[in-house]
């Protein structure tokens, strides 16, 4: 009848850092930043810890593109 969930581990920035190594505060920037999955309860941020690894892995998709997607600005 009901379907099985995949519900997304989550943690507080400080199990997240504790899990990874990284400092809080980092983990807190990229938060803010919306580099990483995450939500707010109340006073807590809660990380999806698959997205931060994911992110961790992959690093900044948005470094990695052209701002202008291909097309340059003409100088005059």
């Amino acid at each position: 009848m009901f379907k099985t969930l995949n519900t997304p581990k989550m943690a507080t920035i400080n199990e997240a850092a504790e899990i990874t190594g990284l400092a809080k505060f980092h983990i807190w920037q990229l938060a803010l930043q919306n580099k990483i999955i995450h939500l707010r309860a109340g006073k807590k941020i809660l990380i999806n810890m698959e997205k931060l690894i994911e992110y961790l892995n992959e690093g900044d998709a948005q470094a990695n593109t052209p701002k202008y997607s291909g097309i340059s600005r003409i100088e005059k």
